[in-house]
């Protein structure tokens, strides 16, 4: 309740220091719970549909969207978790016959992602009052141990979609939102991951325009999502409505992604009016300040834009900080290194300062109750 607060409120900073304790006490429980471990996958409550399994989804999702302040767990626990879902993957089928052994399989792949992201990237972390991603920040990572997980990851993300293929197209044909949104919300993580993975080892930025396809999947998932959320989907959705806050990420770290780092004018655009046009919260991230962001730094990168309508690669900024203003809610200054032109290697620092009032627009937005 305390962490729904701060972060509905926008105390990032408290709701972050909420997040690492729930984050604490799950691993402390995980370390003393040895015999529990020891036994099947199955009974991991991570992976069991009790309260207990959701507390521990929740919070260990939370850990990547506070990766810049995240905990190290010991190497143990790291360890134990990596064996775990490597335990669920191992026995991944070839083709998924309902939504709960995907989910299973999904939620295996995650929490490997988020374990990769928050403690196996050997760059440094910005230090406070700094707030960024790695997606956002980290780049170039190239020693081989990381990029060998990585392609571990790829592997099992690959072999994931396509045993989901046929469930995909039959739920589609079937159109029945009680079982289509939960399933684009898995594809949307499963793509999201990958690429929230993959970005910190890009050294050219024009390597992203080479996931085209990844990202207008994620701009697809969360433009169905959002507008089944918001009851704007089929007849058959309308009895969804959408939440302004959820625990967990659904569309706004996908979105942000694509906004920041797919160069294709329409895509790119797109991405980031789903995160202006639905303010929502998802643990730490604001959709509004986000969409914002990737707002400003869209205009910056087009001030150069080329004859085709795309961002040159020189010109394309690789990361955003923000300094978040300590005494003024929702309130920062925006920072990037950005070159000044195609004949040099010399950076210019680019900022801005950033406002935005989640309360106003969500006002100003017509939304139904949460769920």
């Amino acid at each position: 309740m305390i962490l729904c607060f701060e972060a509905w409120n926008g105390n990032l900073d408290f709701a972050v220091r909420q997040i690492q304790t729930g984050l604490r006490l799950i691993r402390e429980w995980h370390e003393s719970a040895q015999s529990l471990l020891a036994g099947p996958v199955g009974s991991d409550p991570a992976y069991s549909g009790s309260l207990e399994g959701e507390l521990v989804r929740i919070f260990s999702r939370l850990d990547t969207q506070i990766v810049s302040f995240s905990e190290q767990p010991s190497p143990e626990y790291h360890a134990m978790i990596i064996a775990r879902g490597r335990k669920v993957l191992e026995r991944m089928p070839l083709i998924f016959t309902s939504l709960s052994e995907a989910s299973i399989c999904e939620e295996a792949i995650i929490r490997r992602a988020m374990a990769f992201v928050c403690h196996e990237i050997p760059l440094e972390k910005p230090p406070p009052p700094l707030h960024t991603f790695p997606m956002n920040g980290w780049h170039s990572c190239s020693e081989p141990k990381v990029l060998a997980t990585l392609e571990s990851m790829a592997a099992d993300s690959m072999r994931w979609k396509t045993a989901f293929a046929p469930l995909w197209k039959r739920l589609k044909e079937e159109n029945n939102p009680s079982d289509l949104f939960p399933a684009a919300l898995m594809r949307n993580r499963i793509v999201s991951a990958l690429m929230g993975c993959t970005a910190p080892l890009v050294a050219n930025e024009e390597d992203f325009d080479h996931h085209l396809d990844e990202f207008r999947v994620m701009v697809e998932m969360s433009e169905y999502m959002l507008g089944t959320l918001d009851g704007q989907g089929t007849q058959k959705a309308r009895h969804f409505k959408r939440p302004a806050f959820n625990f967990d990420s659904y569309t706004v770290i996908p979105m942000f992604l694509t906004a920041l780092k797919c160069r294709d004018p329409l895509l790119r655009r797109k991405a980031i009016a789903l995160l202006l046009k639905y303010p929502r919260r998802e643990g730490v991230c604001d959709s509004v300040c986000m969409g914002k962001l990737c707002e400003w730094t869209m205009r910056i990168e087009e001030e150069y834009i080329d004859k085709d309508g795309w961002v040159p690669g020189w010109a394309r900024v690789r990361g955003v900080t923000m300094d978040r203003d300590r005494e003024k809610e929702n309130s920062g200054i925006l920072m990037c290194e950005q070159r000044v032109s195609a004949a040099s290697n010399e950076v210019a620092i680019r900022s801005t300062h950033l406002s935005w009032n989640f309360s106003e627009i969500l006002a100003n937005t017509a939304i139904g109750p949460s769920e």
